[in-house]
């Protein structure tokens, strides 16, 4: 559970553990119930705990700094600070990369789960502009096809640190409101040709492509509409299926921006209604 006295400091402050001998108390044991000299008992029916997933990540700065961090997956665990599951950086190279919870820098974090709408701020100081480079260092106890990107929302960009190491370029700063580790990334929607478009049919038929995104400094929903398909409704909804808005009147255009509300960071639900299809795909917003 996340430690109640955690508000604005990570430190941990011990004492001194007292015995007393008002404390003790003398009990004559009989031989045949000591529990010194009774052999332990196994339980033939203990499961044996299953393994937990662990992901790390390494961080090479612009000067050649170093730096692994580590979260792993623990059902005690929150995305808050929980004591005994998050460490805190305590060393600091002039660059450096780290866990952000609650405004402060971690380099171990334990979270309760790695599903599509979880979110794991990443933070950096950098003293020199220059090359950033964010590896895949190791994963554990994870399924193959699991998805696992560095989003840069400033780049607005979600890059698979599974095929290859993300690499951009960065001015000096206490940066934290740029990186993330994801879980999730949104696919393209294809539409076919609606039944009111005349075909060839000597020609295989033509598929329209539908690409939906959340613009993190625009606060904007992002319509790539290549073949301009008419659209008459763009729907948001959450992930329990509560619709947040609902918005008419989209232009037929090659890209259409349409301005949201604030909304917490996570996975939203994005469905637009053309003439006759209604194509339904996933988002990520972090604000």
């Amino acid at each position: 559970m996340p430690d109640p006295s955690q508000t604005g400091t990570n430190t941990v402050v011990g004492g001194d553990v007292v015995f007393k001998n008002s404390q003790r108390v003398f009990v004559r044991e009989a031989i045949n119930s000591s529990q010194f000299l009774t052999q332990e008992k196994k339980d033939n029916d203990t499961k044996e705990a299953e393994p937990l997933a662990k992901i790390r990540i390494k961080f090479r700065s612009p000067k050649g700094y170093h730096r692994e961090l580590l979260v792993g997956v623990n059902p005690n665990a929150t995305n808050d600070f929980d004591l005994g599951y998050d460490a805190p950086m305590n060393e600091y190279n002039a660059e450096d990369m780290f866990w952000v919870i609650k405004d402060h820098e971690f380099v171990i974090q334990g979270v309760s789960n790695f599903d599509i709408d979880q979110v794991l701020p990443i933070g950096m100081m950098i003293e020199e502009e220059g090359l950033i480079k964010i590896d895949l260092q190791s994963w554990e106890n994870l399924p193959e096809d699991k998805e696992v990107y560095i989003h840069d929302k400033w780049n607005d960009s979600i890059h698979d640190i599974k095929l290859a190491s993300y690499e951009t370029t960065i001015k000096p700063g206490y940066v934290v409101d740029r990186f993330a580790l994801i879980f999730f990334k949104e696919k393209e929607a294809t539409l076919p040709t609606p039944d009111t478009v005349e075909v060839d049919v000597t020609e295989e038929p033509k598929e329209f492509v539908l690409s939906v995104k959340h613009s993190y400094r625009d606060n904007e929903i992002q319509i790539l509409n290549t073949e301009e398909v008419a659209i008459s409704h763009m729907y948001l909804y959450n992930l329990n299926g509560k619709l947040l808005e609902d918005h008419s009147s989209i232009p037929n255009a090659k890209e259409v921006r349409i301005g949201i509300k604030n909304y917490p960071s996570g996975v939203y639900i994005v469905k637009l209604k053309t003439n006759n299809k209604i194509i339904t795909q996933k988002i990520i917003m972090k604000n």
